[in-house]
């Protein structure tokens, strides 16, 4: 699969530049999102949130890109 193909498309979305307030979000269950696994595994051992499979997703392979400015 081309993952820089990959798109969601939805009339609702929210959208957040910041991680920490991302993971927050979706710990109150705002819906859905793709995170850094080594920030959410806690979260996933303790049933707080879990791994969904999409249809027609991203491999598990999928790197997301990360740009910092300092």
């Amino acid at each position: 699969m081309d993952t820089s193909s990959f798109v969601i498309v939805s009339k609702r979305q929210l959208r957040t530049a910041d991680i920490g307030w991302k993971h927050t979000l979706l710990r109150a269950g705002m819906g859905w999102g793709f995170m850094p696994k080594e920030l959410v595994e806690e979260d996933i051992a303790r049933g707080r949130l879990r791994i969904l499979t999409l249809e027609n997703g991203p491999p598990d392979t999928l790197k997301m890109p990360v740009s910092l400015v300092h």
